[in-house]
C-alpha cells in the first residue's frame, strides 16, 4: 500500500479511492489496518474517497457512519469524500458531516426517488453546499437527465456554482 501511495504522489494524482467493506478482508473505515493510508494521505494533503454506501460491504454494518466519524475524528486534517453518500443512513451520515468539517458527501446514484432524497437536498442548499459532490455514477444513472434533474433541486446560482464544480475544485486543490 505504501508503494502505490508514493507512486501516487510521484504521478501526481489528486486523490485515493478505497472500499474498504469490499476488499479481500472487509473492514470498517475505522479499521486501524487502515490507518498508515490515512496519515500518508493526510501528511500528502491527499483526499481520500472511501465507498460508504449500498453494498459497501458483506452487510450494512460495513456502512456505519459511527466508524467513519471516529476515524474522522483521528485524522481532522484529513480530507474525505463518502461515496454513495452513507445511503441508507442518510441522517447518520448528515450528523456526521455536521459533527466533521472534513467530510464530503457525494451521494451520487442515490439521489432521486429514494428515501433521504429530501435531506440530502436541504443538506446540498443549506449547511452543506460547500462540502457536497454532485456525480452521477454513470452508467447506473442516465447522465444528462439525471444532472438537469439535480441542478433543477439547488436553491441559489451559488449552491449551483459550488456542489456542479467548485467544491470538487476545491477539494483537490484545483484553483
Amino acid at each position: 500500500a505504501f508503494a502505490a501511495l508514493d507512486e501516487i504522489l510521484v504521478l501526481g494524482l489528486k486523490a485515493v479511492n478505497l472500499e474498504p467493506g469490499v476488499s479481500a478482508v472487509p473492514m470498517p473505515a475505522d479499521d486501524r489496518r487502515l490507518y498508515p493510508i490515512y496519515a500518508k494521505c493526510e501528511a500528502a494533503g491527499l483526499p481520500v474517497v472511501i465507498m460508504t454506501g449500498g453494498g459497501a460491504g458483506p452487510d450494512l454494518s460495513y456502512n456505519d457512519p459511527a466508524a467513519l466519524d471516529r476515524m474522522l475524528a483521528d485524522f481532522p486534517a484529513l480530507k474525505v469524500v463518502s461515496a454513495h453518500g452513507g445511503w441508507p443512513y442518510v441522517q447518520e451520515i448528515l450528523g456526521v458531516a455536521f459533527r466533521r468539517e472534513n467530510l464530503y458527501v457525494c451521494p451520487d446514484m442515490y439521489l432521486g426517488p429514494l428515501p433521504g432524497t429530501a435531506e440530502y437536498l436541504a443538506a446540498a442548499n443549506g449547511f452543506l453546499s460547500e462540502r457536497f459532490l454532485f456525480g452521477t455514477a454513470y452508467p447506473f444513472c442516465p447522465m444528462k437527465p439525471y444532472t438537469e434533474w439535480f441542478m433543477a433541486q439547488l436553491g441559489s446560482d451559488a449552491a449551483l456554482e459550488r456542489v456542479m464544480g467548485g467544491n470538487a475544485k476545491t477539494l483537490l486543490s484545483l484553483q
